[in-house]
């Protein structure tokens, strides 16, 4: 009787300790969950909505839409626009060849997002992404990429902006796809040509 007795006490105080850790795991666990801010998202239509408000995209690539409905105006503008073009580099099918301009604000960018694509020939690219560095009102250096549904590609440009310390320039990486992935390759040559055409983009007195 006694061992049986001593049994059950050892039981009971197994389970009393298991019941606290457990106690305490829920307790860590809440006070993770409450650190954490809650980000509420949502979709209608087409609109994603974060915590009840509408989340813009910094960057968006214009669609052949917002090309097509270009005032007269603006559109005289941008064929206006002075691109430096790269060489073009050519691998396994695919071709890449970048584009750059001065861009002293995010409007210039977007405004340059539009000229870029009147262009038959680079609207019809499978990717034409985007990256740029300007320095602000505020005379801070900020800076941004549009990959166009090709992972990291734009981020790689963007780099190497960084990289050459070179501010107020947009570079448009054009890339018709050959049906071929090219893996980590197609960053080197982003890379390569972002520091060639930087260069030969003239200063801006």
């Amino acid at each position: 009787m006694v061992c049986f007795a001593l049994q059950l006490t050892v039981s009971g105080t197994r389970g009393r300790r298991k019941s606290e850790r457990t106690k305490c795991s829920h307790q860590i666990a809440q006070k993770e969950k409450e650190k954490s801010p809650s980000v509420d998202t949502k979709i209608f239509g087409d609109s994603l909505f974060v915590n009840g408000q509408r989340y813009y995209d910094r960057l968006p690539k214009p669609s052949p839409r917002d090309i097509f409905f270009m005032q007269d105006a603006e559109k005289k503008d941008a064929q206006q626009t002075k691109f430096v073009t790269s060489r073009t580099i050519t691998e396994q099918g695919s071709s890449f060849i970048l584009k750059c301009v001065h861009t002293q604000s995010m409007n210039d960018v977007r405004a340059a997002y539009k000229a870029v694509l009147l262009d038959p020939l680079v609207a019809s690219a499978t990717h034409v992404a985007a990256a740029y560095r300007i320095r602000n009102s505020s005379q801070k250096c900020e800076d941004g990429y549009n990959d166009d549904s090709d992972y990291g590609l734009a981020r790689a440009a963007r780099d190497e902006l960084r990289k050459a310390n070179k501010e107020n320039l947009t570079v448009f990486i054009i890339r018709q796809y050959g049906g071929t992935h090219l893996g980590l390759r197609r960053f080197k040559i982003v890379e390569q040509l972002t520091g060639e055409v930087v260069e030969k983009v003239p200063a801006v007195l």
